[in-house]
């Protein structure tokens, strides 16, 4: 089973593995587990989890503010004391389940033999190791929003995905996550499962799924697969799906379960609170499989018996989110963020951590729309109303505590909130190309062309639409480009015109907006023109 034949060619995203020899002995001489991330204090871990993010600039035009509202806040990640508790959690399961992987035993390179062959004849699966006893997995739930599988990808990214054993001819991928099918069939299972992992190393095997003449060939290979690739741990979302009364999904339940028990792989089943009802009700082994239990996320929790109002944990984790989240505010004219804001922001979004998020976005930019630049109480209750529809009964059932209501929603309705509030800056901004033109660079080459006879206005709109289709190009060869082609105006004229600095600043405004008095035009084919 020679797997480095895929990779003759180089692949950019496969490191090669870098061995950390400080391990405690129960880990030391496994590959596998020397490969990951060195283990870490709680104060490297919130140096890993945390990640910088660029100070608002207030001086940029409205439509780059918009563009950066949006991208900045979608990469910020507020560390919540949850979160360090899952990352133990899983750093442990992927290192427990490697212990009995080790490929430097010989039993291993057998049974990873037998298991091809098994494949290769249809024969019945053969376990991984059935001395050893399973691997631990955990259960996640929470409402749609909460942050859960945002928090296990930024977890999970704390080591490189794929990295190639060069002495062991052989790959590891460290962690996959893959979507529970809505349809609870296994066949859709492994088509997920195989897409996943041709996205990690580029290989192609969810084209064979539709090839494949049954079910049983394709768990048969999925096994496999975790086997040969040394898988560490499967992320399986929304799994309230195998919770459907119109499929019989034990049998893909008792499938994932065999994963755990035989290969030795850890899992972490993650989906709404109809998912931990499921484990309640369904397999025993089910249940046993949950080794390290199960934690309920919702970071910043409702009590229910007292409305919408948070317990002084929760309002702890509230201003600590809060406070964090509005550094990232780009209007010029917001004042400090003042209980009453923070208390109806709470009410909105029900403490869900997605909405509050996306709704402090989409009021910045309905403030910067409105030229009022400041979020106030009565502005982002108008933002909930008009912008946040598609959400609202599931907010609301959330108020209410309704949890037969609760039941009835997925992340259909925040997927579509979130494909409405992220093309809201174009919607509302429509970005220009000359928006984000560099002004300095602008000036400098205007100066040039002026110095070199050229009309002051041509210069300036030739400056700006230079700069703007050319970007990375240097001063010097726009210059020359301009040069080359751009009449010269008499020397008698050339003193009468204003200097560049002396321009007003409308027209050098005008000028940088696109807003030309006269178009200019120049052929850049001419003879002498070069890029």
């Amino acid at each position: 089973m020679n797997q480095i034949g895929l990779f003759d060619e180089p692949k950019p995203w496969i490191y090669t593995a870098k061995y950390n020899k400080n391990l405690p002995p129960n880990y030391s001489g496994n590959p596998l587990i020397e490969a990951m991330t060195p283990l870490k204090s709680d104060a490297q871990l919130f140096d890993a989890l945390y990640e910088t993010i660029e100070d608002p600039d207030l001086t940029a035009s409205t439509e780059v503010r918009a563009h950066f509202i949006v991208e900045n806040i979608k990469k910020q990640f507020v560390l919540f004391p949850s979160h360090f508790e899952l990352a133990k959690k899983i750093d442990l399961m992927m290192r427990s389940g490697y212990v009995d992987r080790n490929p430097s035993k010989r039993n291993r390179n057998a049974l990873l033999q037998e298991m091809y062959e098994q494949s290769q004849a249809g024969g019945k699966p053969v376990n991984f190791n059935s001395r050893a006893k399973g691997a631990d997995s955990i259960l996640i739930t929470g409402y749609p929003g909460c942050g859960k599988s945002t928090a296990a990808e930024r977890i999970l990214g704390l080591n490189l995905q794929v990295v190639e054993h060069k002495d062991l001819n052989i790959i590891q991928v460290m962690y996959l996550k893959i979507e529970c099918p809505h349809d609870s069939q296994l066949k859709t299972l492994c088509a997920n499962f195989m897409q996943a992992l041709d996205d990690a190393l580029g290989t192609d095997y969810a084209g064979q799924v539709g090839r494949r003449e049954g079910v049983n060939s394709l768990l048969q290979q999925m096994k496999n697969l975790v086997a040969q690739y040394n898988v560490g741990i499967l992320i399986i979302d929304e799994f309230q799906n195998l919770n459907s009364r119109k499929n019989d999904s034990s049998e893909l339940l008792r499938f994932i379960v065999s994963l755990v028990n035989t290969i030795q792989l850890p899992v972490v089943f993650m989906g709404t609170p109809d998912a931990g009802v499921m484990f309640e009700n369904r397999l025993a082994s089910a249940r046993r499989a949950i080794g390290h239990g199960s934690i309920d996320w919702n970071p910043l929790r409702l009590d229910f018996e007292k409305g919408v109002k948070p317990s002084a944990e929760t309002n702890e984790l509230w201003i600590t989110f809060t406070d964090a989240l509005f550094e990232n505010c780009w209007l010029t004219k917001q004042t400090a963020l003042d209980e009453e804001l923070r208390t109806v922001w709470f009410e909105l979004s029900v403490g869900v951590i997605d909405i509050a998020v996306k709704l402090f976005i989409a009021s910045q930019l309905i403030a910067i729309s409105s030229g009022n630049e400041c979020i106030t109480v009565e502005l982002m209750k108008h933002v909930y109303k008009h912008e946040f529809k598609p959400v609202h009964d599931l907010l609301d059932a959330l108020r209410d505590n309704d949890r037969a209501r609760l039941a009835l929603f997925d992340d259909l309705a925040m997927k579509k909130l979130d494909k409405h509030i992220f093309q809201m800056p174009e919607k509302v901004f429509p970005i220009r190309p000359e928006a984000m033109v560099d002004k300095d660079k602008v000036e400098k080459l205007a100066r040039v062309l002026k110095e070199n006879g050229i009309d002051v206005q041509k210069a300036q709109e030739a400056s700006v639409k230079l700069c703007t289709e050319y970007p990375n190009t240097s001063l010097k060869t726009l210059a020359e480009m301009a040069i080359s082609t751009l009449p010269k105006v008499k020397k008698k004229r050339l003193k009468k015109e204003p200097e560049i600095d002396s321009l007003p600043e409308k027209e050098v405004n005008d000028a940088l907006k696109g807003d030309f008095q006269s178009l200019f035009d120049f052929d850049l084919s001419k003879p002498g023109a070069t890029k």
